[in-house]
């Protein structure tokens, strides 16, 4: 398993905050799947930060039974 997931980090470009920032910017998308750096990195870089909106249907596991 280990070895799976280090061959498939590999594969995945890794960004600084800025790059991400103008890549995102630039294409029209609002979220980043990876960030090098995290969102400490994005918030480090003084890049815009906002709470996200809640999901439609609450929030996981605060609904009714499941079924």
């Amino acid at each position: 398993m280990h070895d799976l997931l280090a061959a498939a980090r590999a594969r995945i470009a890794r960004f600084t905050p800025l790059e991400a920032a103008a890549a995102l910017v630039e294409i029209g998308f609002e979220r980043a799947g990876d960030l090098a750096g995290g969102f400490d990195a994005w918030r480090a870089a003084g890049l815009p930060i906002a709470p996200a909106p809640p999901p439609a249907g609450g929030l996981p596991g605060m609904g009714g039974p499941q079924r």
